[in-house]
């Protein structure tokens, strides 16, 4: 029997003691030191019957729940909702069993990022857990940067909404209504992104 890998096997049972005979191949010696272990069927997890044997040993069948076992990332400690998660607070342990939906599987998928809520110790990280730190606030006055035809020009506008590197967030112009869509290039710093947009487009609805 071949059972795939990432496959966990746990067996639960109540203390149990096997006899094993005296066997004539061993000078009538009890056999034991090797044991086999047969049985099980596809998909390989939940409830599976196996058999287990020693050299000159009656088999023995056993039932036991098999589950995956996969490598998630864990909290090492509680981590408050707008902290940055360091190194140290999180590692890769085996998880039985389905992991939830957006489980990270890597350290680097949060290390440097942002806790949105309060993240238990022991508990999954997950990745609506975490995001980019927030370095352009609501109500911040930002710098806006828009490239076009090789010109670039570089106003101020208002964010409308929080946002971390790489986010779109929303601006309005600092001396009108005008609203438009950035993304977020650095701290309180943003760069247009909307399809159509001239760099004088832009330093009209802002003026």
């Amino acid at each position: 029997m071949r059972i795939p890998r990432g496959i966990c096997i746990q067996y639960h049972s109540p203390e149990r003691t096997y006899s094993v005979p005296k066997s004539p191949l061993r000078q009538f010696r009890r056999a034991g030191g090797r044991a086999t272990l047969s049985g099980g069927r596809a998909p390989w997890t939940g409830r599976q019957r196996f058999s287990i044997s020693g050299e000159a040993a009656v088999a023995t069948a056993v039932y036991a729940r098999v589950d995956r076992q996969e490598m998630a990332l864990t909290a090492l400690r509680s981590i408050a909702r707008g902290e940055l998660i360091r190194r140290g607070d999180v590692q890769l342990q085996p998880h039985v069993g389905a992991l939830p939906a957006g489980a990270l599987a890597s350290i680097e998928a949060a290390i440097g990022k942002e806790a949105v809520q309060t993240i238990r110790a022991e508990s999954l990280v997950t990745a609506n857990q975490v995001r980019m730190p927030t370095i352009v606030r609501r109500g911040e006055r930002v710098s806006v940067r828009a490239r076009a035809a090789g010109v670039t020009v570089r106003t101020f506008a208002v964010a409308q909404q929080d946002g971390g590197l790489g986010d779109l967030v929303t601006v309005q112009a600092i001396d009108g209504k005008e609203r438009f869509t950035a993304r977020v290039a650095g701290l309180r710093e943003l760069e247009i992104m909307a399809a159509g947009v001239s760099a004088a487009d832009v330093a009209a609805a802002v003026r």
